[in-house]
């Protein structure tokens, strides 16, 4: 109705019934907002860490995978501890932590980002590898999130009798990683049994025009690095190089008991890495493929690497088999 001042007598009225509908929206959406910070608190008290814990243990993946987690403690947004960890496959547990300190980011997966500032495992027992059910997943190889591992400490892991030799052998190892679309960075220092060492450094990052690799290893021949490899005599490995991304030239040298396994020329020319040289795989080939290659064998082969695709080919040549093979490997389509 319109009155004599010319103003719709209506339309405070609908005004008003707007108004109300705005502020039970806003309402509503507040609700929300504190229903989510009073259940992310909750979590973060002894009951909520008990209900996590619980709701981890009833998840078993695909492939047979379940965790169990004893207790936590601490801050499940910051820095907390696992206490009793237990990691099973179909067959059974096969790997327990004590104790697993956890420092990590949870608000950098706004970013499609896993970052981590300290992990700890202490006084861990594997008590034989695990078998896992084959998976029907198709989903990439690498993850699709980038990953930062500021500091990794495995602290007193045994292996038990069987996995690496006849008797336990303790690892440790210590290090940091950084897998990003535009830049892989490892650096690894391990110490495994009583005399084998593993120290690992691979910085690459094309648009800084970063490359850097080496490598120095050694595996004592009663040492679990050659239970695992099933060498029977004592290796030592050395890569090194110095360049860029654009270009970096670099060699690896296998000796065995001083006998010289393996002599390669390494090359990073923008992506596409070269592998030129010759080696001896009799210490770990026996049968038709040891008597095929013989004990002098050259390899030559060209990879080119961009996002997580692997494109190349080799040729392998040796006393009575010449192979050439040609493909291609994608880890983020598997």
């Amino acid at each position: 109705m319109v009155g004599e001042t010319g103003v719709d007598e209506a339309g405070p009225a609908r005004g008003s019934s707007t108004g109300r509908v705005g502020k039970r929206a806003l309402g509503l959406l507040a609700g929300l907002v504190l229903l989510l910070v009073g259940a992310l608190v909750v979590l973060n008290t002894p009951l909520g860490e008990r209900f996590l814990a619980n709701r981890i243990a009833a998840q078993t993946f695909p492939n047979g995978l379940n965790i169990r987690i004893g207790r936590i403690e601490g801050n499940l947004y910051g820095a907390a501890t696992l206490h009793d960890v237990h990691v099973s496959d179909p067959q059974g547990v096969f790997l327990t932590i004590p104790r697993a300190e956890v420092d990590w980011n949870p608000g950098a997966w706004v970013w499609n980002r896993l970052e981590i500032d300290s992990f700890a495992a202490r006084r861990a027992n594997l008590s034989r590898l695990p078998e896992f059910l084959p998976s029907e997943d198709e989903g990439p190889v690498l993850p699709g999130f980038d990953i930062h591992i500021e500091e990794l400490a495995i602290d007193n892991l045994t292996l038990a009798r069987g996995i690496a030799g006849d008797r336990p052998q303790r690892v440790d190892v210590s290090g940091r990683a950084e897998v990003e679309d535009r830049r892989l960075m490892l650096d690894i220092d391990g110490r495994l049994g009583r005399r084998d060492r593993l120290a690992l450094l691979l910085d690459a990052e094309p648009d800084g025009d970063d490359f850097d690799l080496s490598l120095d290893l050694a595996a004592a021949s009663d040492g679990p690095l050659a239970a695992l490899a099933g060498l029977e005599n004592a290796h030592t490995a050395k890569i090194s190089g110095d360049g860029s991304w654009s270009r970096w030239d670099g060699s690896l040298l296998v000796r065995s008991d001083n006998e010289r396994v393996a002599a390669m020329r390494l090359t990073n020319r923008a992506g596409i890495f070269g592998v030129l040289g010759k080696f001896d795989p009799s210490g770990f080939l026996t049968g038709i493929p040891a008597r095929a290659l013989g004990t002098d064998v050259a390899l030559k082969a060209d990879v080119a690497v961009d996002n997580r695709i692997f494109d190349g080919q080799a040729r392998l040549v040796g006393r009575g088999v010449g192979v050439t093979m040609d493909g291609l490997v994608d880890l983020a389509e598997n």
